[in-house]
């Protein structure tokens, strides 16, 4: 691609003037492509126009500059006009990419109050989770306080119903004994005593009632308090090596009779469960001694204590034992 020295624009043939070595398309140099071609070997001698006009000329020889400069003119001018539908066609584009910007700006402006909204809405979630945080702690807190408060209250539970328990430690409970109108508790008691060679005398026995029982109302065991601690417990180890009958006090019916400790109501539920809960879970022996109830899981182990149903749930079964 090579530029007119005249015009200035660019043309991809023409001609070069071998004086001052001017490249001009065919236009500048007054020339057809095709009369340049007929030159032949005179294009060595070809000037352009303006080495023609530089030179002297014979006299009353015409000159053709007027009309090459008009040529010359009217390329340029067509050169010109024919950039103006490419400058129109840019100027579209110019025009649809403005277009482009706009809308781009216009959806940043969108994202832009998204964002906004966003970080505001993000901003009241960690308040919201900030105060979560402060109920959960205050929540952890009051929960710590409860479970506190529910040890104590299990502390004094327990020791309320200790404190009941040894209100009765030196009771007697006899179950079994039919009543009767006639009937004399000091006798039944002196006579169990003989049978159990464990005789108590009626300067022993600090008092003996019948009590409704919880489960049958109509039926009456029989509370026996004496005064002497060791004396009830022999009296019960005594009675349980003994099957006695109410036909052995001299009495019509021939019911079973049993001589245990007098625990609370709360004590005797607690002593049933144990008895469910040693045969589930492999345990051999259950008992009560001193009004306490105790659990051993054979001849050898040792005897452990249940004072609440916390250390039932400490028992481990048989087949978990390594």
């Amino acid at each position: 691609m090579l530029t007119c020295d005249h015009c200035g624009v660019e043309f991809l043939d023409g001609v070069q003037c071998p004086l001052c070595q001017n490249h001009l398309d065919f236009a500048c140099a007054g020339i057809t492509e095709v009369g340049w071609r007929r030159q032949g070997a005179k294009q060595s001698s070809w000037k352009c126009p303006k080495c023609k006009s530089g030179s002297p000329r014979p006299p009353n020889t015409p000159t053709n500059t007027g009309l090459e400069d008009i040529f010359a003119e009217l390329k340029r001018l067509t050169t010109q006009t024919g950039v103006i539908p490419d400058l129109m066609n840019m100027m579209v584009n110019v025009q649809a990419e403005l277009a482009e910007i706009k809308s781009l700006k216009e959806e940043l402006v969108t994202v832009k109050s998204s964002v906004e909204f966003t970080h505001q809405s993000i901003e009241n979630i960690e308040t919201k989770v900030s105060s979560l945080s402060k109920d959960v702690e205050s929540l952890k807190k009051t929960r710590a306080e409860v479970t506190s408060l529910r040890e104590q209250l299990d502390k004094l539970d327990l020791l309320h119903r200790d404190n009941e328990q040894r209100l009765r430690k030196t009771n007697i409970e006899i179950k079994g004994v039919p009543t009767s109108d006639s009937e004399n508790l000091f006798t039944i008691m002196a006579k169990l005593g003989d049978i159990i060679k464990i005789p108590i005398q009626k300067d022993q026995i600090n008092y003996i009632v019948r009590v409704p029982m919880r489960s049958d109302p109509r039926k009456k065991n029989i509370i026996c308090s004496i005064h002497n601690l060791y004396l009830k417990e022999n009296f019960i180890a005594a009675a349980k090596k003994h099957t006695i009958k109410s036909s052995d006090l001299g009495l019509q019916e021939d019911s079973r009779v049993f001589v245990n400790d007098h625990l609370t109501i709360e004590n005797k539920i607690l002593l049933n469960k144990t008895k469910l809960i040693a045969k589930q879970r492999g345990f051999a022996f259950v008992w009560v001694k001193n009004c306490k109830i105790l659990i051993r899981r054979n001849p050898t182990s040792p005897a452990l204590t249940i004072k609440s149903e916390k250390d039932l749930q400490k028992l481990v079964p048989e087949t978990h034992q390594s």
